[in-house]
This record gives structure tokens, sequence and C-alpha cells, in this order.
């Protein structure tokens, strides 16, 4: 094994290609300095956080990242993020003489929705011998999905993605995309 310029171990040299494969992500992950020797290649896995909406590719994405968190003998963190409801506030906005502005809209958390998912998320893995922690947060998904991972220290962020509509291309609205974008950690997409 050589060292790379960082002074990490480089767990597969070679030359690197556009298509990055898993094992040159993996010679890339910030804890491949935390291998295991006689283990090959498998890294250290202490923390899995997974984002949970109760969808059929989350459900996917749990039973991945607990099986990993079952073969790491790893901590697994369930996240679920609450996405602000927009409802009218006042119907007049102040300075309107003749009330004729729009109605404000207020984004209203809808933390019961996120709560309603973590206890569904709590009866798929009773029956697993895991640790796991389950978490709320409010905002966007993809940003409340990397803030617990980061106030975590999370090693592994895992997330269900389906096929993209239409629209979901256009406008970018795939929350494992933007998550594998954002997250400066490793990501597993589940499909």
């Amino acid at each position: 094994m050589t060292e790379t310029q960082s002074g990490r171990r480089d767990l597969n040299p070679g030359p690197l290609v556009p298509q990055t494969s898993a094992l040159t992500r993996l010679r890339h992950a910030p804890f491949a300095d935390k291998v295991i020797e006689g283990a090959g290649i498998l890294p250290i896995v202490n923390l899995i956080v997974v984002g949970y909406d109760s969808s059929e590719p989350s459900k996917r994405a749990l039973t991945r990242a607990a099986d990993f968190a079952e073969a790491f003998h790893a901590t697994l963190l369930v996240t679920s993020v609450a996405e602000p409801i927009a409802v009218a506030g006042d119907a007049l906005v102040p300075g309107d003489a003749i009330g004729l502005a729009a109605p404000a809209i207020l984004p209203v958390p809808d933390k019961a929705e996120a709560t309603r998912e973590l206890e569904e998320a709590r009866k798929a893995l009773e029956q697993r011998n895991l640790e796991v922690q389950y978490v709320a947060t409010i905002g966007d998904a993809a940003d409340g999905i990397i803030e617990a991972a980061d106030r975590h220290d999370a090693d592994l962020i895992v997330v269900g993605t389906r096929e993209p509509g239409f629209l979901d291309r256009i406008l970018g609205g795939d929350v494992s995309e933007a998550v594998s974008r954002r997250a400066h950690r490793d990501v597993l997409i589940v499909h």
C-alpha cells in the first residue's frame, strides 16, 4: 500500500477513471485511515444516518441501513425531516389600506408527521439487534439529513431513491441526488 498526498494509506493504487468505482470512492473516503487491519477494504463504520419518510424507497433504505449497521456493529440514526407547510396567516398585510394585498404565507412545520414516521421506523426495527437513535428535524429534507449526519459525525448516509418524473428532472427535486451532491461524507443511494 502506498500513501496519498494527504498522508492516508492508498487502498486502491492505480489510475483514476472518469467513472469512479466504489473502491475509488472508498479510497478517498474521510475514514479511509480507520481501516481494520486484516479486513481488506472494509472501513470502520460507527454511525449510519438514514433518511426516512415512510415512502417505499425510504423503507428500502431503512432495511439496507439496518443490514449495514448489524454487519458493522454500528449505531443507526434514523432521521425524519418535517418540511414546513404553507399556511395563510393574517389576510391583510400591514400597510395595505384597502385589503388587496395577497395574504401572508407562514411556514408551519409538520412535526406530527415526522413523529409518526419515526414511530413507523421504530416498529420496523424493533425485531433487529441494533442500537438505534431517532431524530426529527425541521426544514428541507436533504439539508435536514446532512445536518443530522454532520451534527452526529456519521460515517455513512443512506437514502432511498425513486425514478424521478419529468418535473423532478426539470426542477431537481430528488432528495437523494441533493444529499449525494452536498454531503461531505459517504452516501449510499438505495434503488
